[in-house]
C-alpha cells in the first residue's frame, strides 16, 4: 500500500528512445565525459522535484501527525 508515487520515469525518460534521459536531462557528466542516459542532469533532477505532489506530503505529514496525538 502506498501513500502516494511520483513518477520520475514519466517525466524524464524520452518516448521516443525508452529506458533513457529525454536528451535535455541527459547532458555530459560532472567530470566531462558522456552522459550514461540514465542519470539526470540538473534540469532532469528538476524536472523529477517537480514531480512530487507537496500537498500529498503536507496531508501524510498531518495525518501522522494526528496519529501521534492520539495515541500519546
Amino acid at each position: 500500500m502506498f501513500d502516494g508515487v511520483a513518477d520520475f520515469s514519466a517525466v524524464t525518460e524520452d518516448p521516443a528512445n525508452p529506458a533513457h534521459l529525454l536528451p535535455a536531462y541527459d547532458t555530459n557528466s560532472s567530470v566531462g565525459g558522456p552522459g550514461d542516459h540514465l542519470h539526470p542532469n540538473r534540469a532532469g533532477f528538476l524536472a523529477m522535484a517537480r514531480a512530487v505532489d507537496v500537498a500529498q506530503l503536507q496531508r501524510f505529514v498531518r495525518s501522522e501527525a494526528i496519529k501521534a496525538r492520539k495515541a500519546a
